[in-house]
């Protein structure tokens, strides 16, 4: 059962997952590493995905908050060992070259608000330049969120 956990800049697409922490097994089954873009786990992040269903609150139902901070830094080691390299794209995008979990190379193109269509064109322009200096030339190309979020009206600078 697929969910969206929607914070801010957290975008995450939901499929299973085992991670292993110290002694602490967790066998979670909503968020697949391969989808999860800009993610910052905190306290109140890891709320977040503790109310989003009855997996989630059975894997981590228990944890104490020690336990909760240790799940949070590995969700964070896990998703920086998926990022290659990032760049700071226009309009406040974040432009990185990830591997997937299956090591397959993409770039990916995050979005925290509305982007003009000058903004898209630019940011694809840099993803396109990072995968040929990476020697990708035909590296896919995913956005963190969907057209909706764009905007028709152009900025400026």
């Amino acid at each position: 059962m697929a969910k969206e956990v929607v914070r801010s800049r957290l975008l995450a697409e939901v499929v299973g997952i085992k991670v292993r922490i110290d002694s602490l097994l967790l066998e979670e089954r909503e968020i697949p590493w391969s989808e999860i873009d800009d993610l910052t786990v905190d306290e109140e992040g890891i709320a977040i995905l503790l109310s989003t269903g009855e997996r989630c609150q059975y894997s981590f139902g228990t944890a104490k908050v020690r336990e909760r901070s240790r799940v949070a830094q590995a969700l964070r080691e896990r998703v920086m060992a998926s990022i290659l390299i990032s760049v700071t794209g226009p309009e406040g995008t974040l432009v990185a070259l990830r591997r997937d979990a299956k090591g397959e190379v993409f770039t990916r193109i995050s979005v925290a608000g509305e982007i003009s269509e000058a903004g898209r064109r630019g940011a694809e322009g840099l993803a396109r330049r990072l995968a040929e200096s990476a020697g990708l030339n035909e590296a896919p190309l995913r956005w963190s969120a969907s057209p909706v979020s764009f905007s028709a009206t152009p900025t400026l600078g």
